[in-house]
């Protein structure tokens, strides 16, 4: 059940990011962090970057803006070491589109509230689609969530989003979680999901990856992290010649 309340977040996202995707500037990523579960909360914090790139304000060389909005937002126990989103849009030889999440959270109860609250980080790019793509293409999820001392109920769910350019878009989905912590010392659940993407759509299309995190410590002790991955994949299958 907990799987499907994943896919569930997912295709309720859909929708909703897929209109996001199209009404922002093309090849440009954008970053949103979100209070809550989903997209229906409030807006934490949000940048922009460039084709291959976006990265969150996390340390006081650049104002360590993220990290001062969890507070402003009364989830001063999450401090973000770094957080951001790559693609390979546009790069020499690209064939596949490309996009992820990277980041490393710390909770700590003691510098504020907000211990295992959920927060929604989305990271999006429109404009992926040149080369053209061929039949039979295949979106594919892989998430990993590495925890330290992360109590049991802490947990990352983790979604991805293809849509084209058409109106209603041609979209798909993938989902992967929830990955758990595993109470004091180490522990990096992980998992894969795919599915097919229409044969015929309208190009450019976007890639949406999305993670839900909520992070406590392990009984005892002071501080938990979690270091995020989510990276989809848009695999072109070449048609074996007639």
């Amino acid at each position: 059940m907990k799987k499907h309340r994943g896919l569930f977040l997912a295709l309720g996202l859909a929708a909703m990011i897929g209109l996001m995707a199209r009404e922002s500037h093309a090849e440009t990523m954008s970053l949103t962090v979100y209070q809550g579960s989903g997209t229906g909360g409030a807006v934490i914090y949000t940048t922009s970057g460039d084709v291959n790139a976006v990265n969150a304000s996390t340390t006081a060389a650049t104002g360590n803006q993220l990290n001062n909005a969890l507070i402003a937002h009364s989830l001063g126990a999450y401090n973000f070491g770094s957080l951001g989103g790559t693609s390979n849009l546009g790069l020499v030889g690209a064939i596949n589109g490309q996009l992820a999440i990277a980041g490393a959270l710390t909770v700590n109860p003691s510098a504020g509230p907000g211990s295992d609250t959920p927060i929604t980080i989305v990271v999006t790019e429109d404009g992926f689609g040149v080369p053209p793509n061929l039949s039979a293409d295949t979106l594919s999820q892989s998430a990993q969530t590495n925890f330290t001392d992360a109590d049991t109920a802490s947990a990352t769910n983790n979604s991805g989003i293809f849509s084209d350019s058409s109106s209603p878009p041609n979209m798909g989905t993938t989902s992967v979680g929830p990955l758990n912590g595993g109470g004091p010392g180490q522990v990096t659940p992980s998992g894969k999901d795919s599915t097919p993407v229409p044969g015929s759509y309208t190009l450019p299309y976007s890639l949406t990856a999305i993670t839900v995190i909520s992070l406590s410590p392990a009984p005892g002790v002071g501080t938990g992290q979690a270091t995020i991955n989510n990276n989809l994949l848009v695999t072109n299958t070449i048609p074996e010649p007639a």
